[in-house]
């Protein structure tokens, strides 16, 4: 008999009564060769994520079977679950900067791929700015990227997880982080180019330096995801043409105002140092034309729709989308435009497993970390007997 640990995984078919891709999407569904496929994993903003709005992440899926992670807000993971991405196809994460809004479920992808099927390094690319230090009350450069210290604490705050896990599975490499620092001045610079696959950046105008916008290029179509920023001429000029340009957008003032009880004051500044109001994005359209626009990264409520496609609608009459979470484009080299859908899910779904721990490997240790070297005899003596 055939060893079917070692087959390749399968989707399940689907009933051709219920399977409507004109209608939604339903994960397990094929990609064709030459499709894209793009998942808006998570589209709130800052501090206002909801159980319809995780924090921001976009998942990508080329024909080729190249995968992406642009950034990992929290709660991201549940889509990703639900959606049944498995972590081994969340190998290369992407991240437009460091506001935890944008990667605090990093961490959940990187300590629970080695115990699920991703037992390859994770690999990190993000923008760095060297940190400036105070010194007499000199602002001086430092020499250690932003990213590097990033990734180590990430690797301190979950060395429990990490060391536990290690002492009852065999998790290969899945524990090694490799760290692929941007750098943010570059206009445009190339974060990865593998098997057809061009990723660029440029800079984004959120705060202070040291944030990035992503361009994806490959089989002759493209998608940009702009991560948090101020309206700006690099993405003008770098997302001219684009077949999926997806732009965060601030909501509006006074709506901000009022669902934040903040002042006009504050609600201005955070929006003027940060963000794109509506008005704004649709200048930016105007001169990119791209075939497909969405809104990500925005608090929506149905308060809020017809101001923003007001703003847009103001400078330019393109194809115009507001993104929600579960949200599926499929982009085809000889299609007209974009598909949209949302996405059929299973409300208690199991993780997903594509690639099956193999303890002949020689990439795995030949034995885990001995657990009784982390167990003080004295405590773990009192676990009832015959407890299983």
């Amino acid at each position: 008999m055939a060893d079917q640990s070692k087959e390749p995984f399968k989707p399940a078919e689907l009933d051709p009564r219920i399977a409507r891709p004109d209608l939604w999407f339903y994960p397990g569904e094929e990609l064709g060769p030459d499709q894209i496929r793009v998942t808006l994993m998570g589209t709130g903003w800052g501090n206002v994520i909801r159980p319809n709005q995780k924090g921001a992440s976009i998942y990508i899926e080329l024909g080729n079977g190249e995968t992406f992670v642009l950034d990992a807000g929290p709660g991201c993971g549940v889509n990703y679950n639900v959606m049944q991405v498995p972590f081994s196809k969340m190998d290369k994460v992407f991240l437009t900067h460091l506001h935890t809004d944008h990667c605090s479920d990093l961490s959940w992808i990187y300590t629970f791929g080695p115990a699920t099927d991703r037992f390859t390094p994770l690999h990190v690319f993000g923008p760095h700015n060297y940190q400036k230090q105070h010194k007499g009350g000199t602002i001086i450069p430092g020499d250690i990227p932003n990213l590097h210290r990033f990734i180590e604490g990430l690797k301190q705050f979950t060395e429990w997880h990490t060391v536990s896990f290690e002492t009852c599975l065999k998790v290969g490499h899945g524990y090694e982080i490799e760290v692929h620092p941007l750098n943010y001045r570059q206009v445009p610079g190339i974060a990865y180019q593998a098997n057809g696959v061009t990723i660029s950046h440029w800079p984004a105008l959120h705060i202070i330096d040291g944030a990035i916008s992503y361009r994806l290029d490959w089989n002759g179509m493209s998608v940009v995801w702009s991560g948090d920023t101020q309206p700006n001429h690099y993405t003008v000029e770098h997302a001219k043409g684009v077949d999926l340009l997806i732009h965060e957008t601030a909501p509006d003032v006074t709506r901000f105002m009022q669902a934040q009880m903040i002042s006009a004051q504050q609600a201005n500044t955070i929006i003027d140092y940060s963000h794109t109001p509506a008005r704004a994005l649709g200048k930016i359209l105007k001169h990119t034309n791209p075939r497909l626009a969405v809104t990500c990264h925005c608090p929506v409520d149905p308060e809020e729709w017809a101001g923003l496609i007001d703003g847009v609608r103001a400078s330019w009459n393109g194809d115009y989308q507001i993104g929600e979470d579960l949200m599926v484009f499929t982009l085809t080299k000889s299609g007209p435009k974009p598909t949209i859908r949302k996405g059929y899910i299973h409300e208690r779904p199991w993780g997903v497993t594509l690639v099956q721990r193999q303890n002949s490997d020689p990439k795995f240790r030949d034995q885990p970390l001995n657990v009784q070297e982390y167990r003080t005899p004295g405590i773990f003596a009192e676990k009832l007997k015959d407890s299983k």
